[in-house]
C-alpha cells in the first residue's frame, strides 16, 4: 500500500490520477481540482468509506496527468476511464444503444432497424429512439406494407431479387424510380412520427376496399389488422408540447448502493419512448452521484441521437462535451412536472428492481431450508461441481466450479486435462481425485457439498473422496435429468432418489448450479478443441 510520503510531490494542480495495483493494472481512475489534496484524502481513515479502504488495500502505485482547468480533466478522465477500464470505476464498456428506424432516400428509397447512429449525415433521417427492436420493427413492417419502399435482398447485384419476384419489393436496385412522389411519402411517414396518423389509415382503408372488391379477402384482413396496432402505438404516447423540439428529460434516484436512472425521450411534443439503466456501485469506488451520472450520459450519447434539449436536475461539466443546443435545469412549470415525472419513474424502477431482489432472496431461503433438510445438513458456505465435456472421446476435459455463500466464486474454478479417454466414471473419478489432493496440498477450504451429474457417477466421486479420507467431511450428491435433459432427481446416501417437483425453489436453484458448470465444461472444451485445430 501506498504512504503518504509517496504523494508529496504531487502537485496541487488539476489533473487525473490512475491508481495501480502490485501487477501495474490501473484499477481506478480519477480528477481532481487540486491532485495533491484529492489523492491524499484516500490515506486519511476518517474520510473513506468501506469501498473505498477495499480500493486503497490495492493501491501499489500511481501515476497522474496534469491539465489546464477542470474541463480537459473531464475529458481526460472519460478517455482514460474507456481506455483502462478501471474495475472500481463505473463500468460502461457494454453501453447499451437503443433501436431507431433509419429512412434513406438515396440511392434506396428504403427503411431499416439499426442501433448505430451515424451523426451528422443530411441524407439520412432517425426516428425513435424505440424502447426494443420488437416494438421498431412492427413500425417499420407497418410502413412498408403501405408504402412502395424497397425491400431488396442484395442491392448492389443490379439484378431482380426474390422479394421483387414476390411482388413485395419495387425493385430499385435496376429500375428507376418513376411516378413516386418520395417528397410526398416522406411527408406522411414523418407526419405519422410526429403523431398524425389520418393519412396513413386513410392509405389502408382505401387497399383494403380494393382487396375486398377482387374478393382478396384474405389480404385485406392482414391491412386490416394494422389498424389497432397503429392505434395502440399513438396512445401510449403523452402530448406534452406542440412543437417540433426534441427533448431528453433526466433524472435518477439513489439508494442503498443503487442508482437507477430514466431518460424520457420527448419527440414532436410527445413522450415517445423511456430509457432505463439501473447501476450497481456496491464496489465502485466515486466521488459523487452526479460524477456517475457524468460518465454514464457521456457514453449514452456516444452511441444514440443528441436532442435539442436536455432537461436535468442538476448543473454538470459534461453536457459542455454534448452538443446540446440548450441545457435547462427547471424550478417550475411544466418542464419542472416532466423533470418529476423522470423522477418517480426513477424511484419506481428501483422499487421493481427490491422486489425482485427480495424475492431472488426469499426463494433462496426457501431452497436452502429445503436442501438443508433433505441433507440433513445446515453448513452451505461452500458448494463444488464437477462436470466432464468431450465429443466422441476427442480432447476430454474436466471442471469443478465453486460457489460461496450461493454465489459464483469464479476465482476458485478449476479446469483439468485428461490425457487419455476414459469413460464418465473413470473422469468424474481422476478429476475429483486430482482437485481435492490439490486442495489438501495448498490447504484449500474443502466444500460442505459437492455435486457431481449423474448416479453412477456419484459412485466414482465417493471412491476418490474415500481414499482420500475426506468422505466424512464432505457431503456428496448426485444429480440425474429427465427425459427432457431438465433435473429431476436427487441421489444421496446408499443411493436414495428423491424426485424435484419442477419450478420449485430447490429445482431453479440446482438447475442453476448445473448450467454453470456445464457452461464451464463446454467453453474449456471448445477452446481447447479450437487450439488443437490451430496448431494443425
Amino acid at each position: 500500500m501506498i504512504t503518504k510520503n509517496q504523494l508529496k510531490n504531487v502537485p496541487n494542480t488539476p489533473g487525473c490520477y490512475l491508481w495501480k495495483d502490485d501487477k501495474g493494472f490501473v484499477i481506478y481512475v480519477g480528477k481532481a481540482k487540486k491532485l495533491k489534496n484529492r489523492m491524499m484524502q484516500y490515506l486519511d481513515p476518517k474520510d473513506i468509506q468501506l469501498k473505498t479502504r477495499l480500493l486503497v488495500k490495492q493501491i501499489a502505485d500511481f501515476d497522474y496527468m496534469l491539465v489546464k482547468n477542470e474541463m480537459e480533466s473531464l475529458i481526460l478522465e472519460l478517455e482514460l476511464i474507456k481506455k483502462y477500464n478501471p474495475k472500481y470505476n463505473i463500468r460502461l464498456k457494454n453501453q447499451r444503444s437503443y433501436p431507431y428506424i433509419l429512412f434513406t432516400k438515396e440511392p434506396m428509397f428504403k427503411l431499416e432497424l439499426t442501433n448505430e447512429v451515424k451523426k451528422n449525415k443530411k441524407n439520412l433521417k432517425y426516428f425513435g429512439p424505440f424502447p426494443d427492436g420488437y416494438s421498431a420493427n412492427k413500425i417499420k413492417k407497418i410502413i412498408e406494407s403501405i408504402y412502395p419502399v424497397s425491400k431488396c435482398l442484395n442491392p448492389n447485384s443490379g439484378k431482380p431479387c426474390l422479394n421483387y419476384q414476390m411482388g413485395i419489393c419495387p425493385g430499385y436496385c435496376f429500375k428507376e424510380k418513376k411516378d413516386i412522389d418520395i417528397e410526398k411519402i416522406t411527408k406522411e411517414i414523418e407526419n405519422f412520427f410526429k403523431g398524425n396518423d389520418y393519412q396513413l389509415k386513410k392509405i389502408i382503408n382505401k387497399k383494403i376496399n380494393i382487396y375486398t372488391e377482387k374478393e382478396m379477402y384474405e389480404q385485406a384482413q392482414e391491412l386490416y389488422n394494422l389498424l389497432p396496432i397503429l392505434e395502440k402505438y399513438h396512445q401510449k404516447q403523452k402530448i406534452l408540447f406542440n412543437d417540433n423540439i426534441s427533448r431528453d428529460v433526466l433524472n435518477f434516484y439513489y439508494k442503498d448502493d443503487v442508482l437507477a436512472i430514466v431518460i424520457l425521450n420527448i419527440r414532436y411534443g410527445k413522450l415517445i419512448s423511456k430509457i432505463t439503466e439501473v447501476i450497481s456501485i456496491k464496489k465502485l469506488n466515486y466521488q459523487n452521484i452526479e460524477n456517475l451520472i457524468e460518465q454514464y450520459l457521456y457514453h449514452y450519447y456516444q452511441k444514440n441521437l443528441i436532442p435539442s434539449i436536455l432537461v436535468a436536475p442538476f448543473k454538470t461539466g459534461v453536457l459542455k462535451l454534448i452538443n446540446f443546443k440548450k441545457v435547462i435545469i427547471p424550478k417550475q412549470g411544466r418542464l419542472k412536472s416532466i423533470l418529476n415525472l423522470a423522477k418517480k419513474e426513477a424511484e419506481e424502477l428501483y422499487k421493481q428492481l427490491e422486489i425482485k431482489v427480495n424475492q431472488k432472496e426469499n426463494n433462496l431461503k426457501k431452497a436452502q431450508d429445503e436442501l438443508a433438510k433433505l441433507l440433513k445438513i445446515d453448513n452451505f458456505t461452500l458448494i463444488e461441481l464437477c462436470d466432464i465435456s468431450n465429443l466422441g472421446g476427442q480432447n476430454q476435459v474436466g471442471v469443478v466450479v465453486n460457489f460461496l455463500n450461493f454465489q459464483k466464486n469464479s476465482k476458485m474454478y478449476r479446469k483439468y486435462i485428461l490425457d487419455e479417454f476414459q469413460n464418465d466414471y473413470q473422469a468424474i473419478y481422476e478429476v475429483t481425485y486430482r482437485h481435492f489432493r490439490q486442495k489438501l496440498i495448498k490447504k484449500e477450504d474443502i466444500p460442505n457439498l459437492y455435486i457431481v451429474d449423474g448416479k453412477y457417477q456419484l459412485d466414482s466421486a465417493k471412491k476418490a473422496l474415500k481414499e482420500l479420507n475426506l468422505l466424512e467431511k464432505v457431503k456428496v450428491i448426485g444429480l440425474v435429468k429427465d427425459k427432457k435433459h431438465d433435473t429431476g432427481k436427487i441421489i444421496v446416501e446408499k443411493n436414495q432418489e428423491y424426485l424435484i417437483k419442477k419450478n420449485s425453489e430447490i429445482y431453479l436453484l440446482l438447475g442453476g448450479f448445473q448450467d454453470e458448470v456445464h457452461r464451464f465444461a463446454i467453453t474449456f472444451y471448445r477452446k481447447k478443441q479450437q487450439n488443437k485445430l490451430f496448431n494443425k
